[in-house]
């Protein structure tokens, strides 16, 4: 059964949706599949969780949008990158997917940061729920 990503990862992943030049220079899916990866080794490692920041389910999903029924080599990101124009169409279209996946898990999508008042709302929300105690 597919469940929810925590206050953290969505913190993580809306950071990088919304500011991908602070994080990976570019908004590019393959960077962004690197970093993913990067980050889920290195909670192995450490202890701190065995699953992916991503939420399970997602590789099923867009195989389905797709219509991508033979799972035998492509990962959701080479689905992506195969449907898309460009980069930075595949790194748009996967937060769209994450969100449409979220939101058909019944979970929230991930926040849209600007400017504005409502975003400031947004962040200031999401980081008290991730306060120590």
């Amino acid at each position: 059964m597919a469940s929810d990503i925590s206050i953290g990862e969505r913190k993580l992943l809306s950071y990088i949706k919304n500011r991908a030049g602070l994080h990976m220079g570019t908004k590019n899916l393959v960077y962004l599949e690197h970093y993913i990866h990067g980050y889920d080794m290195a909670l192995y490692f450490h202890g701190i969780k065995k699953s992916s920041i991503i939420p399970e389910g997602m590789q099923e999903y867009v195989e389905k949008k797709y219509g991508f029924l033979d799972r035998t080599a492509a990962n959701y990101f080479s689905i992506i990158i195969k449907n898309s124009t460009d980069e930075k169409e595949a790194f748009d279209n996967f937060f769209d997917l994450l969100d449409d996946y979220l939101t058909s898990i019944q979970c929230e999508p991930l926040p849209n940061w600007d400017n504005s008042e409502e975003s400031k709302k947004q962040i200031l929300e999401l980081l008290s729920h991730n306060k120590p105690e």
